[in-house]
């Protein structure tokens, strides 16, 4: 039986990115995805599937990454591009599984979210077969780095063989789920992201670390629901929310939970039954 060719868009999650990457990888067992793009940690995610990584690599980079508070590298100096932590470690891995491949060399087409804090405006990032020129010689750990650099959190982030010393920030920023990235496609366009929490999960704010948690929380419900219509909503598959995103000290423990809620949550989608 010849299975159906989708587009697929990744939303963003931060430490969340285990159970996204863990449906991403299920859903490609499912359908033949032609084309592949997100914003922020589902930018990672796409990558990843874009350069055909094995997922037993994925698996050990996130495990890795996500223990141990290993991504806070706190920066000397928080004023040199606005991050509490460096994200040299983040930047790091990503070379380590990407190396020096552009944009330009992944087998099929990519396309990562990042925001121009210039212009204030979100921007994509094609890779891929029959890409923007101008995008593909950038290296894919650089435009990576860009998508996932959390405000305030990691530093921004320059991308400077394309537009100089301009700072870019997190893509879930501004569309941290992008429904519409692949509309220029006659290919249905299949969604992963985080079940939204209800609207009864009351969590207090009582101290400045609860408080930017729940107001990136906002923003994110915000950048997710903005880009689904009641037409799209049928093709999106919601995985379920383990935990705070902000954790990245994970257990092994959690870290399985997560994994097996994104192995689990894409059966289950209806539309795939």
């Amino acid at each position: 039986m010849q299975r159906e060719q989708v587009d697929v868009v990744v939303a963003g999650g931060a430490s969340h990115v285990v159970t996204l990457a863990a449906g991403l990888s299920t859903l490609s067992t499912i359908v033949d995805i032609v084309s592949v793009g997100g914003a922020s940690a589902g930018a990672i995610s796409a990558a990843a599937e874009a350069f055909a990584v094995p997922v037993h690599k994925q698996k050990a980079l996130l495990k890795k990454v996500l223990t141990r508070d290993y991504l806070k590298d706190r920066a000397w100096n928080p004023l040199d591009r606005y991050g509490l932590y460096a994200g040299d470690n983040l930047y790091k891995e990503l070379k380590d599984l990407f190396g020096g491949k552009t944009m330009g060399e992944a087998l099929i087409p990519l396309r990562v979210v990042v925001c121009d804090l210039w212009t204030r405006q979100p921007v994509v990032i094609e890779g891929g077969p029959g890409c923007n020129p101008e995008h593909a010689k950038l290296k894919v750990v650089d435009a990576l780095r860009c998508s996932a650099a959390i405000p305030v959190f990691f530093k921004a982030w320059t991308l400077p063989e394309w537009r100089g010393n301009r700072l870019f920030v997190d893509g879930g920023t501004a569309a941290n789920f992008a429904m519409g990235m692949f509309d220029d496609s006659p290919r249905r366009t299949i969604g992963l992201r985080l079940t939204p929490a209800p609207m009864d999960d009351v969590k207090p704010v009582r101290s400045l670390v609860a408080f930017c948690e729940a107001v990136a929380s906002l923003v994110l419900w915000a950048s997710d629901n903005a880009h689904i219509s009641r037409k799209r909503y049928a093709d999106v598959i919601s995985l379920p929310q383990i935990g705070s995103g902000l954790n990245f000290n994970l257990t092994d423990e959690v870290f399985e939970e997560r994994w097996a809620a994104g192995v689990a949550g894409v059966p289950g989608a209806q539309f795939l039954l």
